[in-house]
C-alpha cells in the first residue's frame, strides 16, 4: 500500500500527479475541498476520471485540510491510496432517510472480508448520529471512519460527491476489503471536564439542546462562562463544549449553532439526561497522548494515516498545539484528511459521532513499500501559559469532586430530614412555597391549599401576634423555637416544637425559611390535661386536705420515698422500708453506704457521683445497685432532688428520692438475653452444620474473639457484645446451595462467587434488627471476608474501614478454620498456622492482631482444647 497527498493547483499539475497511478488497479481518492466551490469540485472529479477512470472517488466540502503534515484552509487537498491487496467499492445516495441508507449499505457493501467503512455525511440533511446507528444494528463489529462535511463556518457551503460527482448527494461511502490489510483506530480527546454536573432537561435529534438544568443552554453558558461567551457563541463554545460519557467514552460537544428561544445546535445529539460538564483544552495532556500513539504505532509497519478530526480543535489549537500534531503523524506514516463538522469513531461494537475530537485511521498491508511522507522534526515545548490551564483545570476538578462530595453528604442529610421531621419551606415574604409528605399526613391539607399561604394560615390561636414574632426574629437571622398550636384541614388541633431557621448562601444573604416540626399533640394534650385536673383539685378547697392525705396514704403504700440529710436516711416510708427489709425504722441513721451493693460499684465513687451531680443539675435519675438487709442484690431506679433551703450550707441540704424496684424487670431482661443468647448460638450452629462443621466452631470463634478484644483493649460491654454476636458470622451461608457448601477440593471461580454472596445474604437477614446484638451480628457477617489491603469482600474496605468486630472475627474465624479439620481440607499444626497468619499480616490481617494472638499463643491454645470437636 501507497498513500500520497497533494494540494491541487490546476488540472496540468493534477495529470503529473496522477500519471504514475494509471498502472494501478486498486485506487481510492479522498478529495478535501476547503474552497466551498461545488462547481469546481464537480469539474475535478471529471479531471481524476479521465486520467484515472478506474480509480473510487470520495469528495467532501472541509473547514481545513490535511495533507502531508500540514494543515491548510481554503485549498484543496488530495489523499491518493494505492493498494496491492485491498478492493475498493463507493456507493452515494440521495435520500436522507437513515434505516434506507442502512440497508442498502447492507445489501450492496457489507460482506465477510469488509475491513473498513469511510463515510462522508452532509452535515444539516442527515442525522449522523442515527445513521451510524442504523448502521451498527446491522452489523455492530463493523468499523466506521469519516467525518461530517464542513465549510467556513456558515453551514451554507455544505457539499460531497463521489466518482459520479456531487450530484445533491447527502451521503458517500467507500468500502475496503481486504485478508490482509490492518486498521488501528484511536481518538484523541484531551479536553478535561471542569465544574459541576448538569443534565440536559430537553434536547431534539439534529444535536439542539434547549435546556440543561432547566435553563435555555445559552444561558447556561452566561451563568458559567460569563456574558463575553454566551453573547459569541457558537464560536465561543469551540473553547468550552460540552463534554459526558457515553459507554465509557469520553466525548465532547461543539456548538455550532444559536437559536432565538436561547437553544444550541451542537455537531451531534445529546440525548436528554445525560450528565453534562464543560471542557476546556489541556495542551500538556495533548502531548501525552501524542507520545503514546507514537510509540505504538511506530512499532507497526503503518502505510497510511487517515484524520478525520474537528473544526473545534482545529480553531482552539492551530496557533499553537496542531501543527505538532499533524507533523507527529506524518512522521510515521504519509498522513491526509480534514476538519469536520463531528468525526466518526468505531469503539466496542458502537461508532460515534464526536466533536473536537482527532479520530484516526492507520492503515497496513504489510508490505514494505517505500512511503512519501515528508520527515520533519517536531518540536512541543509547553509554555508557562500550558501549565497554568493545566494546573487551574486539575484545580478546579478536584475542587468539582470536593463540592460533589458535599452535595452527596448534603443530600442525604436532606433525605434523613425529609423522612424524619415535617418540613415547611417559604420564601423571603414568608410565603409557603413547598412541604414534604409528613406535614401533608398530619395537616391533611392538600398541596393547592397551603402554597402561597403564610404560616399563620395552620396556627389556630393568635396566629397574628405569634407570627410576628417569628418573623421579628428570623428576619434578623436568629433562629425561633417553640411549641406551636396549630389546626388541620379538618380544624381538629395538633401541637408542635417547631424550629424556623433562615438559610443563608456564602455571603450570608437569606435564600429562604426552613420550619422544622415535631409533632408533640399526645405530650401537650396529656400536660393540658393535668393542668386541668390539678386546677379542678385545687379548685375544691373543702377537699383539698383530704385529697392531699389520701394522695400521701397512696404514694406511701405504693411508692419508696426516703429523705437524706449528710448522707444518712432520716425518713424512709413504708414502701421504702418493704424494698430494703428494715421494718419500723430500722434504715433510719444508716448512712447510704450500708444498702450499696460493693460487688457491683465502689460505693466512695458512687456517691461522690451522686454528689457532684446533685451539686451541678440538683437533680439525678439514675440507676442503683443496692443489697437488701439480707444480702439480696436489688436493681433500683432512684430520683433524687437536692432542697435547697436559704441560709443552709449545701451540705446540710436534704435530699429527698422515689426509688422503683426493677429487680424483677432486671430478672425478666436477663433472662431474655439469654434466650436471645441461645437464640443466636442455635441459629450459628443450624448455618455452620449446614457446611458440615460442628459447633463447636462458633463456639471457639466466639471466645477467641472475645480474648482477642479484651486483649486489643476494647471494654468488657463491646468485648462481651462481640462475643454473643460472633457466632453469627456465617449465618449467610444458609443462603448458599449444598453442592458448593460442602464441595470436597476447591471450588471453581464461578462457585467461589456465589459462595462470596454469603457475606452480603448474612447483612440483609440481620440488618434491619434494632437489637444490638444482631446489628453487631449483621456488621460482622458482611465484613470478616474484608482484608486489611482491601483485596477482600464484599465491599473491598481498607484498613480501619473495616469495623474492628469484623477484623477480630477474621482472626478469629481463620486461626480455628486452619487448626481444624473442614470438608475441604485436614487441620494444620499450630506452627504451620501462626506462620500463615504472621505472613498475611497487613494484608489479609491487622498485624497488631496477628501479634496478640501470636503473644498469647498458649490463651488461644487452651481455648482450643477446651471446646475441641469430639469426633
Amino acid at each position: 500500500m501507497r498513500v500520497f497527498s497533494f494540494i491541487y493547483e490546476n488540472d496540468d499539475k493534477l495529470k503529473a500527479k496522477l500519471e504514475s497511478c494509471i498502472t494501478e488497479s486498486n485506487i481510492l481518492i479522498q478529495i478535501f475541498c476547503g474552497l466551498q466551490d461545488e462547481e469546481l469540485a464537480n469539474q475535478l472529479i471529471k479531471s481524476i476520471n479521465t486520467i484515472l477512470p478506474h480509480s473510487e472517488i470520495l469528495l467532501t466540502s472541509s473547514a481545513a485540510e490535511i495533507s502531508d503534515g500540514n494543515f491548510y484552509e481554503q485549498s484543496i487537498t488530495i489523499c491518493v491510496s494505492i493498494f496491492q491487496k485491498t478492493s475498493i467499492k463507493t456507493l452515494g445516495f440521495k435520500t436522507t432517510d437513515c434505516k434506507q441508507i442502512a440497508q442498502d449499505i447492507n445489501n450492496q457493501l457489507i460482506n465477510d472480508k469488509i475491513k473498513l467503512l469511510i463515510i462522508f455525511n452532509s452535515t444539516l440533511k442527515v442525522n449522523a448520529t442515527n445513521l451510524l446507528d442504523e448502521i451498527t444494528q446491522i452489523a455492530p463489529q463493523l468499523t466506521i471512519a469519516g467525518g461530517n462535511a464542513g465549510d467556513d463556518l456558515s453551514f451554507s457551503k455544505i457539499f460531497i460527491g463521489d466518482k459520479s460527482g456531487t450530484n445533491d448527494m447527502v451521503v458517500v461511502c467507500a468500502a475496503l476489503y481486504s485478508s490482509d490489510l490492518q486498521i488501528y483506530t484511536n481518538s484523541i480527546f484531551e479536553w478535561l471536564g471542569i465544574g459541576i454536573d448538569m443534565s440536559v432537561t430537553d434536547s431534539s435529534p439534529g444535536g439542539i439542546i434547549h435546556t440543561i438544568n432547566n435553563i435555555p443552554a445559552k444561558e447556561i453558558y452566561r451563568k458559567y462562562l460569563g456574558d463575553i461567551a454566551a453573547d459569541n457563541l457558537p464560536s465561543s463554545g469551540f473553547e468550552f463544549p460540552l463534554t459526558f460519557y457515553e459507554n465509557d467514552l469520553f466525548i465532547g460537544r461543539a456548538a455550532i449553532a444559536v437559536y432565538d428561544d436561547g437553544s444550541i445546535q451542537y455537531a451531534g445529539d445529546v440525548k436528554k439526561g445525560t450528565k453534562v460538564r464543560f471542557g476546556i483544552g489541556s495542551i500538556i495532556n495533548t502531548k501525552s497522548k501524542l507520545v503514546e500513539i507514537a510509540n505504538n504505532l511506530g512499532n507497526l509497519n503503518i502505510d497510511g494515516i487517515y484524520i478525520y478530526s474537528c473544526i473545534a480543535r482545529y480553531t482552539y489549537f492551530k496557533s499553537s498545539m496542531l501543527d505538532y500534531e499533524i507533523a507527529t503523524f506524518n512522521n510515521i506514516a504519509p498522513t491526509s484528511g480534514f476538519f469536520t463538522y463531528g468525526e466518526f469513531f468505531h469503539k466496542c461494537n458502537k461508532n460515534y459521532v464526536l466533536n473536537v475530537t482527532n479520530s484516526f485511521v492507520a492503515l497496513s498491508e504489510g508490505i514494505d513499500e517505500p512511503k512519501t511522507n515528508t520527515i520533519r522534526e517536531v518540536v512541543g515545548e509547553s509554555n508557562r501559559l500550558d501549565f497554568i490551564v493545566n494546573s487551574l483545570s486539575h484545580l478546579v476538578s478536584v475542587a468539582n469532586d470536593d463540592y460533589t462530595e458535599m452535595v452527596k453528604i448534603f443530600k442525604q442529610y436532606k433525605e434523613l430530614l425529609e423522612e424524619s421531621s415535617i418540613l415547611i419551606y417559604m420564601n423571603l415574604k414568608g410565603d409557603i412555597i413547598n412541604a414534604n409528605k409528613l406535614f401533608f399526613n398530619i395537616s391533611k391539607y392538600k398541596r393547592s391549599q397551603i402554597i402561597g399561604k403564610k404560616l399563620s394560615y395552620i396556627i389556630k390561636d393568635n396566629a397574628d401576634e405569634i407570627t410576628n414574632i417569628i418573623w421579628n426574629d428570623i428576619q434578623n437571622g436568629k433562629i425561633w423555637i417553640g411549641i406551636l398550636k396549630n389546626r388541620d384541614a379538618d380544624s381538629h388541633i395538633f401541637y408542635t416544637k417547631t424550629t424556623i431557621k433562615p438559610i443563608v448562601d456564602s455571603r450570608n444573604r437569606t435564600l429562604m425559611y426552613i420550619c422544622s416540626m415535631d409533632d408533640v399533640t399526645e405530650y401537650e394534650v396529656k400536660k393540658k390535661n393535668l393542668e386541668h385536673s390539678i386546677d379542678a383539685l385545687m379548685g375544691v378547697s373543702f377537699e383539698k386536705d383530704r385529697t392531699i392525705q389520701e394522695y400521701q396514704i397512696l404514694l406511701d403504700r405504693s411508692t419508696a420515698m426516703v429523705r437524706i440529710k449528710q448522707e444518712v436516711f432520716v425518713e424512709v416510708n413504708k414502701a421504702g422500708e418493704e424494698i430494703f427489709g428494715y421494718l419500723n425504722g430500722g434504715l433510719i441513721g444508716k448512712h447510704i453506704s450500708s444498702v450499696i451493693d460493693k460487688s457491683r460499684a465502689s460505693t466512695d465513687e458512687f456517691i461522690d457521683y451522686i454528689r457532684k451531680t446533685l451539686a451541678n443539675k440538683g437533680y439525678i435519675n439514675t440507676y442503683l445497685p443496692c443489697i437488701d438487709r439480707n444480702g439480696n442484690k436489688l436493681h433500683l431506679q432512684g430520683y433524687f432532688m437536692a432542697i435547697k433551703i436559704s441560709n443552709v450550707k449545701r451540705h446540710d441540704e436534704e435530699i429527698v428520692g422515689i426509688l422503683h424496684n426493677v429487680t424483677e424487670l432486671f430478672s425478666i431482661q436477663q433472662e431474655l438475653e439469654n434466650v436471645q443468647k441461645e437464640v443466636i448460638y442455635a441459629m450459628g450452629s443450624i448455618s455452620e452444620g449446614r457446611s458440615r462443621e460442628t459447633g463447636n466452631h462458633i463456639k471457639r470463634v466466639a471466645e477467641y474473639s472475645y480474648l482477642l478484644a479484651k486483649l486489643y483493649g476494647l471494654d468488657e460491654e463491646q468485648s462481651s457484645l462481640l462475643k454473643l454476636a460472633s457466632p453469627m458470622h456465617d449465618i449467610g451461608k444458609l443462603a448458599i446451595p449444598d453442592a458448593i457448601l460442602n464441595k470436597p477440593g476447591k471450588l471453581t471461580d464461578e462457585e467461589f462467587e456465589i459462595m462470596k454472596t454469603h457475606a452480603q445474604k448474612g447483612y440483609d437477614m440481620l440488618c434491619f434488627s434494632d437489637k444490638p446484638i444482631l446489628r453487631a451480628s449483621a456488621q460482622i457477617a458482611l465484613t470478616h471476608h474484608e482484608w486489611w489491603n482491601g483485596n477482600g469482600y464484599p465491599n473491598k474496605l481498607k484498613g480501619e474501614e473495616i469495623p474492628i468486630f469484623g477484623r477480630i472475627t477474621a482472626v478469629a474465624d481463620v486461626f480455628d478454620a486452619l487448626s481444624n479439620d473442614r470438608c475441604y481440607k485436614k487441620a494444620w499444626t499450630i506452627p504451620e498456622v501462626v506462620e500463615h497468619m504472621v505472613k498475611n499480616r497487613d494484608i489479609q490481617f491487622q498485624a497488631s492482631l496477628v501479634d496478640i494472638l501470636v503473644d498469647n499463643l498458649d490463651e488461644f491454645i487452651k481455648i482450643k482444647v477446651e471446646f475441641e470437636d469430639k469426633f
